[in-house]
């Protein structure tokens, strides 16, 4: 949301998913849901909530372990390092434990820094209070990112779009919507 200085308290509706999807240019999009209060032991760490089947969870590269089952979390391995645990272990979130279910990469430090759970596991940590809170982009290979942008924030009044400049070099440049 436009004016939202922290995109975890950004609520877009679920269902502009799907519409931002339908957008030219837009080869896929995603939901995410923020999490930044959950882990005590490391208070910059974020859980994020995303479909397992969406773009966001597939990039995700398993190292060890295997994707996250209902009930399960799989952390970023700077996650793992800072707080040794790996698959199998527990970890506390919202002073409840969860099984690890495997160890991710990401290549983006504060991603790998955290932990991936289902967006109603994410949902249920915040206590209800949270749904989407940012919608993830990935673009068709012609598409130019600033024109798309353009077009989105167009079509979305109160929206802003963020680009992560590390992968604008890429085939499939990402960005998202808060």
């Amino acid at each position: 949301q436009s004016g939202v200085a922290d995109p975890t308290v950004s609520n877009p509706p679920e269902s502009m998913v799907a519409r931002v999807e339908e957008q030219p240019g837009v080869k896929e999009a995603a939901a995410i849901s923020l999490v930044t209060d959950a882990i005590p032991s490391d208070p910059s760490a974020i859980v994020f909530g995303v479909e397992p089947d969406s773009f966001v969870a597939r990039r995700l590269v398993v190292g060890e372990g295997r994707r996250p089952r209902a009930g399960e979390v799989m952390v970023g391995d700077g996650f793992a390092a800072s707080e040794d645990v790996g698959p199998g272990d527990t970890v506390v979130l919202k002073g409840e434990p969860f099984r690890v279910s495997g160890v991710y990469h990401a290549g983006v430090g504060f991603e790998d820094a955290g932990v991936v759970s289902s967006i109603p596991f994410a949902t249920r940590l915040a206590g209800e209070r949270l749904g989407v809170t940012t919608i993830a982009v990935t673009l068709q290979p012609q598409a130019s990112e600033d024109t798309v942008s353009a077009q989105l924030r167009r079509t979305f009044p109160g929206t802003m779009t963020i680009a992560n400049p590390g992968q604008a070099a890429r085939a499939n440049p990402s960005f998202e919507i808060i």
